[in-house]
């Protein structure tokens, strides 16, 4: 079934650097930035793979932002069979995906199968659970997609030796309903799921991955948070007098309902007008739910602007506006919980237009200064990306090595 791969001793034949993420759109972002600090270091026959297996803007889209001469692969459904023919062109090295969604497990499974390093990288603020829309809802809405990931399910289930079914079941437990940890699971609680290593934003995260996923301590390395550099520019005495509407993928994502969602957006506007609004779309932001709102008030960007106030709901961008000592309005979403964790970032939560308008106003109106919290990153000058790659380079070396 497998690939009995090895690398060859006597032969330095060209290896290459894996890594996945779910769209083009994604695979320009964390994995661009940590590979360009790659590519800056690496060994001439080492080179890089780019795997997705969903398209964001349209069928002919491609990352753009990519190494040169970087080698990438769109699949909808990734297999073992399909690996197998991929890894026999490209030999791997290394995997590095972003996240622990199901393609990741599926993909991580298989490196790890092969004996290839594998690494997984934290890209955002986690929750215990996300509210989701009802299943029956989340089928209909995105048939394809869970057509998809019940065809990763059946490859988890082969290399796990798991029951099909019940994988689908702890699937089902852990990613949906919430009710069980990665490592409860009869099917999942294998550590050949998981990434050898995990990088993580900083050391508060090791319970979390420890206790979701059954991660050890000594496997999470620290890169620290890739947000902050949004706002290493920032110039205080440029603080604009207004607001930064931070959206989230929560309807691309299944977990708010569309009709829901828009509606929101269309009271945002009609009571907020009298106030400058940027709208900092997600990277997976799908621009017909917010076309109805930008005008010259409404201004769409893919920025995080250097606002008094930020608002949103749960985005891991809300951290930042706290990191800065501005106000952070969370808005409270009918039928969707706001996360507990994510209440500390807050100085107001309101689902009143009436009392948020009049908060603003009175934030808009004060003449003190605002001043910002010196973030470490600032300090030390490096990116987190460049932690990254560095640590990348010292453990893969290791791996050249011995093979």
């Amino acid at each position: 079934m497998y690939r009995k791969y090895k690398f060859s001793k006597k032969k330095k034949k060209q290896k290459y650097i894996f890594f996945f993420d779910l769209n083009e759109v994604l695979l320009d972002r964390y994995p661009a930035k940590i590979a360009k600090y790659l590519a800056e270091t690496l060994p001439f026959n080492i080179g890089f793979v780019f795997l997705y297996s969903e398209k964001y803007v349209n069928a002919k889209s491609k990352p753009k932002r990519l190494p040169k001469d970087s080698t990438i692969i769109y699949c909808k459904n990734f297999t073992v069979n399909k690996m197998n023919s991929i890894i026999d062109k490209y030999p791997p090295i290394a995997f590095i995906t972003i996240g622990l969604r199901i393609p990741d497990i599926f993909l991580l499974g298989y490196f790890n199968k092969i004996n290839v390093r594998t690494y997984m990288v934290q890209h955002g603020i986690f929750i215990d659970h996300l509210s989701r829309i009802p299943l029956y809802k989340l089928i209909k809405d995105k048939s394809s997609k869970f057509i998809q990931y019940l065809g990763y399910a059946f490859q988890i289930s082969k290399f796990s030796e798991k029951s099909f079914f019940q994988l689908v079941k702890d699937l089902y437990k852990f990613y949906f309903s919430g009710t069980k940890n990665f490592s409860d699971c009869i099917s999942l609680n294998n550590s050949n799921l998981i990434s050898q290593k995990a990088f993580i934003f900083d050391a508060t995260w090791i319970p979390y991955y420890s206790e979701k996923y059954n991660y050890k301590s000594e496997n999470c390395i620290v890169f620290g948070n890739p947000d902050h550099e949004l706002i290493s520019n920032f110039e205080l005495e440029k603080t604009e007098k207004s607001i930064c509407y931070i959206c989230q993928s929560l309807v691309e994502d299944g977990r708010y309902l569309k009709a829901d969602y828009i509606n929101f957006l269309t009271e945002m506007k009609s009571n907020l007008k009298d106030f400058k609004i940027y709208v900092k779309l997600h990277p997976r932001s799908k621009l017909e739910l917010y076309n109805h709102i930008f005008d010259e008030n409404f201004i769409r960007t893919t920025e995080f602007k250097n606002c008094k106030i930020y608002m949103g709901h749960y985005s891991s961008l809300l951290e930042l506006g706290h990191k800065l000592q501005r106000s952070v309005i969370l808005w409270d979403l009918e039928k969707h919980e706001i996360p507990n964790n994510f209440l500390k970032y807050a100085t107001l939560v309101s689902c009143n237009w009436h009392e948020v308008k009049t908060y603003i106003e009175k934030i808009f109106n004060n003449p003190s200064k605002v001043e910002s919290a010196q973030l470490e990153e600032k300090k030390i000058g490096i990116s987190p990306f460049q932690r990254i790659s560095n640590y990348l380079l010292e453990d893969l070396s290791y791996s050249r090595d011995d093979e």
